[in-house]
């Protein structure tokens, strides 16, 4: 959504461009006192555009990349979270070649780091944020980040207790 909105500022931005400069060559070439104040009618309609568009653009696209910079930053209200690593040996797209946020030698280790911001989460709800994504529900190539392994064969973390959590801050929302 956010590089759709983006295209089409610029797409917007760039007709506002086109539209001004007919409108200075018009008036370059009748200059009369209408074509003036059309002029400086449009400059004034394109300027509060770019700026509308602006702060659209500011509004769809903020967001907090990590739990602890969203707790520092009260005025974001989403926020992208995960980089849980886990090696599942015999489930990896490259054996040799991984990469993860952070890397944990289980699936308790792991289960407990997901809880862990889980309940940090849990406790932004009641700060105003209103939307969180984990980042990423699978591997991906040498990322091992994922809950799920590249293959998809192997669920990384403890279902039980990701369940628990999960339905626990969904209900939260219901308030």
């Amino acid at each position: 959504m956010i590089k759709k909105l983006m295209q089409l500022r610029n797409t917007i931005v760039a007709l506002l461009g086109i539209e001004f400069v007919l409108v200075l060559l018009t008036y370059m070439f009748l200059q009369n006192r209408v074509t003036l104040a059309l002029m400086i009618y449009i400059l004034i309609k394109n300027v509060v555009c770019i700026i509308v568009l602006y702060y659209l653009h500011n509004m769809f696209s903020e967001t907090t990349y990590s739990v602890k910079e969203a707790l520092n930053n009260e005025s974001k209200n989403a926020l992208i979270f995960g980089g849980i690593g886990l090696i599942i040996k015999g489930h990896l797209w490259e054996p040799d070649r991984n990469w993860g946020y952070i890397q944990f030698n289980s699936s308790k280790e792991a289960t407990d780091e997901y809880l862990k911001y889980a309940d940090q989460l849990y406790d932004l709800i009641f700060k105003g944020f209103s939307a969180a994504v984990y980042t990423q529900t699978t591997d991906v190539e040498v990322e091992v980040n994922g809950l799920i392994t590249y293959d998809r064969r192997v669920i990384k973390l403890d279902e039980k207790r990701v369940n628990e959590i999960n339905s626990r801050i969904c209900k939260s929302l219901n308030r």
